[in-house]
């Protein structure tokens, strides 16, 4: 410690600073006379060490005395040093007027610590670029002890390694560090070829039921269910099945520029399959739904121009979606980086899984937008599906199977979608669930339209022309609150549209009914007055054969009067007579049975009974050009009810 020597009194009055400043002598030329030190200088580390024992006093040692100790010089040092540089500036600047915003004295003090070179009691004390350099001491446990194997000095950046000292566990010595090696997740290639294998099967399935759409569209039982539209089905199911080898195609078989096409491309081709496959199942059914859910009855004719149209329709707005999609904000190849594992084989590596995936800024928007409208349109698909499920025409049976086709369909997207979404993170098992969720819908899906045809095919080829009931129940109430179920007899061998014949029969059987009314009267009225028939001439006979023979009866005028003659002739007691021929004049009301009558009511009936009447009952269709020559030669007559027999023979 050292210590000033000043006259006594003057401090408080400053008397010696004011002599000083009138004088040449400047405040450093002063005399300092230095104290001798009251506590002894410590030289070693040893002295040091026992000084500190000496002074903690029972407390237990702490592990950072010794370079607290060498701290504190260190800042003494440093302050001394600055202090001196200072003085040997021209800036006139104590060191007591620090700040943290004085950067020039700042600069100074580091500097000052830079150059900072002592042997402290933690060894040798020097610093470079702020940082304390010092020796470095290597050890070992052998054997459960300490020993050295080499030491390291910074300040002369020297190494000595201790020769046959170090040990080391295994065949190299260890790594300064751990090795991170990043490793990319793919699909395996055994499960990669073993779903391809599964999806050429279904796609060789595919092909095969494409075959035997062609090849038998001809066929009423398929020509019937729209060969067209079963083609479309067959055509999404390949699409989909496509897809299935883009998914599988990662980093590991194709570069990073091609799977970011195959992005896009995979997508697309799925999203189009998807939709030409279920657009044209739901086509059919919607088609089906439209002419047995006709309440008025009238002919409704729905082509399959039509059906395209609708299927159309869908992929358009498909196509839509996924243009805005690309344009907008299109799919990218990212990078999913994981935590570091553990290497399985032992090795002192870790491994950083890396993982591809096809991603976007606004993915979850685009994928709302896409499952919300194929989900609107499966919906709509069930509940055609469900109100066409009591259709049993064999032709027409697809609206039942196409509902499990939508039932299967709409379970296993749900349930693919989430456990898919679940393992982002596991490859494998990602592909393996996408791709039996494709083969599985897909293959269902071709399997219920087209096997029930195959089968039916093969066992009863004429199950589509064979006469079938089927029952349709309305679903519109009518103002009376009743309900009425109709049970009508399919004609199927006249037309190759079912939607045709069906219409023109429901309208049909409201003529049949004012017809049988009609008829039914003027049974009656022939029967109930067998007096007055002997009053009709005998030549009249022949008048009822050019009765026959009018304009509006001319496609099946053989046939009618053969009909008619047959009967007569059977019926001798008929036969019209010249007995009284003057009641044929007397009142209107009496000759109702008169020629005339009855020639004007046959020329407005007989056209209507043989286009609209005969069909129904087992006569002559309207659209055959050769009649039967009797009504005994068709073989639908033969199912004649006896009370239309009764009202033909009475005429």
């Amino acid at each position: 410690m050292a210590s000033k020597s000043l006259a006594p009194g003057l401090a408080r009055s400053k008397h010696w600073r004011a002599s000083v400043l009138g004088t040449a002598c400047l405040m450093s030329l002063l005399a300092i006379t230095w104290c001798p030190p009251t506590r002894p200088v410590l030289q070693t580390p040893q002295q040091y060490e026992r000084e500190y024992n000496n002074k903690r006093s029972g407390v237990g040692p702490s592990k950072f005395h010794g370079y607290a100790y060498d701290g504190i010089w260190v800042i003494a040092k440093t302050l001394q040093r600055a202090m001196e540089t200072l003085h040997a500036s021209s800036r006139h600047q104590r060191i007591q007027d620090f700040n943290y915003t004085d950067h020039t004295l700042g600069r100074i003090i580091l500097n000052a610590m830079n150059e900072t070179n002592f042997f402290g009691v933690t060894g040798q004390v020097v610093f470079r670029n702020g940082e304390r350099m010092g020796t470095i001491k290597f050890t070992q446990f052998q054997d459960s002890r300490e020993v050295k194997v080499g030491e390291y000095n910074a300040v002369a950046d020297t190494l000595e390694i201790i020769n046959d000292t170090i040990r080391f566990q295994g065949s190299e010595p260890p790594k300064d560090k751990t090795i991170i090696l990043e490793q990319l997740r793919k699909i395996s290639l055994p499960l990669y070829s073993i779903l391809s294998a599964l999806t050429i099967l279904g796609m060789i399935m595919a092909s095969a039921f494409l075959f035997f759409n062609i090849k038998n569209r001809n066929q009423k039982l398929i020509k019937m269910s729209s060969p067209y539209m079963n083609n479309l089905i067959i055509l999404g199911g390949m699409l989909s099945y496509a897809s299935i080898f883009l998914f599988g195609l990662d980093g590991s078989f194709v570069s990073e520029k091609t799977f970011e096409t195959l992005c896009t491309v995979r997508t697309w081709i799925l999203t189009v399959g998807y939709t030409t496959a279920f657009g044209a199942m739901f086509a059919k059914t919607w088609r089906v739904h439209a002419i047995f859910k006709n309440v008025k009855m009238k002919k409704k004719i729905i082509k399959d121009q039509k059906l395209l149209v609708i299927v159309g329709g869908m992929l358009l707005i498909d196509l839509c979606i996924l243009i805005c999609w690309q344009a907008v904000d299109p799919l990218r190849r990212t990078v999913e980086r994981y935590s570091m594992e553990p290497d399985p084989a032992g090795r002192d590596i870790s491994i950083r899984p890396l993982l591809e995936h096809c991603e976007n800024t606004h993915m979850t928007i685009w994928l709302g937008i896409v499952y919300a409208y194929k989900g609107l349109l499966m919906l709509f698909g069930c509940f055609l599906a469900w109100e066409t499920r009591n259709v049993s025409i064999p032709a027409l049976n697809d609206s039942k199977y196409i509902g499990m086709s939508v039932y299967n369909v709409g379970i296993m997207c749900i349930i693919g979608a989430a456990v898919s979404f679940l393992t982002r993170d596991q490859p494998n098992v990602q592909f393996c669930i996408v791709a039996l969720v494709i083969i599985f819908c897909s293959t269902i899906t071709l399997c219920l339209v087209f096997v029930p045809k195959l089968i039916t095919l093969r066992t009863n080829p004429d199950a589509a022309t064979q006469n079938r009931r089927f029952q349709f129940t309305q679903n519109q109430k009518k103002e009376d609150s009743k309900t009425s179920t109709s049970v009508t007899s399919v004609n199927q061998a006249s037309t190759s549209r079912l939607e045709g014949l069906q219409s023109e029969n429901h309208r049909l059987r409201m003529k049949i009914t004012e017809l049988d009314k009609d008829l039914e009267e003027v049974t009656m009225q022939l029967q109930d007055t067998p007096e007055k028939t002997t009053y009709i001439k005998q030549n009249h006979y022949q008048e009822l054969n050019d009765i026959l023979n009018l304009g509006n009866f001319t496609e099946s005028t053989d046939g009618g009067k053969a009909i008619l003659k047959n009967h007569l002739d059977q019926n001798p007691q008929l036969q019209w007579n010249t007995t009284e021929p003057s009641r044929t004049c007397k009142d209107p009301i009496e000759d109702i049975n008169s020629p005339e009558h009855i020639q004007r009511r046959l020329s407005l009936q007989l056209p209507i009974l043989h286009h609209a009447y005969l069909p129904s009952i087992g006569g002559v269709d309207a659209s055959c050009v050769s009649p039967c020559v009797s009504p005994t030669a068709s073989p639908r007559h033969r199912h004649v009810p006896p009370s239309f027999r009764v009202m033909v023979s009475g005429l």
